[in-house]
């Protein structure tokens, strides 16, 4: 019979980090569908920039538990070149967010969706990683 261990540190700030990513996709796909605020209106307008608000703070969020799961990696010795790539990942994920909304640039939008991949495979890694050691 195998024990069941309580997940460690790396583990913990590893699904923070995956279940923000998945939350900033799923808005940030609600606010692609809705369309911007200028190109509704009525509830559709408030609905947009409600969307569109939650994308930016998430985003935020999810670069403050990116700078939280290096920090924890840094610390248990594990995963800690993820968990760097992670963070710069992130960090420039958000800038090509903004620059999409200045713009309106389709390709930088793709290019934000390139970056959650990528930072989904690299927090997955240190997931998994913390389990291993775990």
């Amino acid at each position: 019979m195998t024990a069941i261990t309580a997940p460690n540190r790396l583990q913990r700030r590893s699904r923070e980090a995956l279940s923000a990513l998945a939350a900033q996709f799923l808005l940030g796909m609600g606010a692609n569908l809705i369309g911007a605020p200028a190109e509704n209106s009525g509830v559709g307008r408030v609905a947009a920039s409600a969307l569109l608000g939650l994308h930016a703070l998430v985003g935020i969020g999810v670069i403050v538990v990116a700078a939280r799961l290096l920090a924890v990696a840094r610390a248990d010795g594990v995963g800690r070149s993820e968990a760097v790539w992670g963070l710069v990942t992130v960090i420039a994920t958000f800038l090509i967010g903004v620059a999409t909304w200045l713009t309106g640039s389709e390709w930088l939008s793709f290019l934000m969706a390139a970056g959650f991949a990528a930072s989904a495979v690299l927090y997955v890694r240190t997931l998994l990683l913390g389990s291993v050691r775990g």
